[in-house]
């Protein structure tokens, strides 16, 4: 009974497992690009040399360790017949796991470095990451320095002037009229799934990217786009497609309430 452990179990794997490390090593990311850290000639080359190496190397391991086991199997008979037939098998097997090897690892880099790509093009590379890491932590002191100040500002260390009054909301009539307006505006509307986060947008803070108001580990938004005037920018929805036509109408709501408070602040300065 053949009871001997043959290493070439575990080479062979090992080779394979080396080829694909080496080819996910071969792929980088520099100033938020993919970008290959050797030319595909080269890169060819060297694990052409390599695959032809190990499938030496894996071609003797397999005779000096099988075909002991392949003469016991067969009992002795035709030793020289069935010695020459097993190096020739043994050969052959290294041979194709060899070309195995190599399409593995060349078709493993190609498709790493085309998912670095695509992560880079929709800001998810590292550096935009990292970015949106920071802005998380920025915006987590911030909050923690609203908290203190509100403290300060309950316990009497700071006084706050109130500010002024703002006029009234719109009457039962204005309302009504808001709410006809913006079933109007509602149909000049479609909502659309994106996925670039390397989008900007603009709030009363400034200009920022969409990925600031994106949690981390979603790369999905919504927006809003004008179909009548293509020139108004996208509004932006949210990341939960149950809520996308609610955040529109709030949105759209706010807009057209926002336009009759400023015509009362007119009309009472006048």
């Amino acid at each position: 009974m053949i009871s001997t452990f043959n290493l070439w179990f575990i080479v062979a794997p090992s080779i394979l497992l080396a080829a694909v490390l080496l080819a996910v090593l071969s792929v980088t990311e520099e100033n938020g690009k993919a970008k290959k850290r050797c030319s595909d000639r080269i890169w060819k080359l060297c694990i052409a040399t390599y695959v032809v190496v190990t499938g030496i190397m894996l071609a003797k391991l397999l005779v000096a360790e099988s075909i002991l086991g392949m003469i016991e199997f067969w009992g002795g008979r035709n030793t020289r017949a069935i010695r020459f037939v097993s190096v020739g098998t043994f050969y052959l097997v290294a041979a194709l796991w060899s070309w195995l090897v190599y399409s593995i690892s060349t078709a493993a880099r190609e498709r790493y470095y085309t998912r670095v790509e695509r992560d880079c093009k929709h800001g998810r590379s590292k550096d935009d990451v990292a970015r949106r890491e920071r802005a998380t932590r920025s915006s987590r002191r911030q909050a923690k320095l609203d908290k203190k100040r509100k403290r300060m500002i309950e316990s009497g260390k700071i006084y706050v002037l109130e500010p002024k009054q703002a006029p009234a909301g719109p009457n039962a009539e204005q309302q009504r009229a808001i709410n006809y307006r913006v079933n109007q505006l509602l149909e000049r509307y479609d909502i659309e799934e994106r996925d670039d986060l390397n989008c900007l947008c603009n709030d009363d803070g400034g200009r920022h990217l969409i990925s600031k108001y994106i949690p981390r580990g979603v790369y999905k938004y919504f927006v809003a786009v004008n179909l009548e005037d293509t020139s108004e920018a996208p509004i932006f929805l949210g990341c939960d497609p149950k809520k996308t036509k609610e955040n529109l109408r709030r949105y759209l709501t706010e807009k057209e309430q926002a336009q009759v408070c400023a015509k009362k602040i007119k009309a009472m300065n006048q």
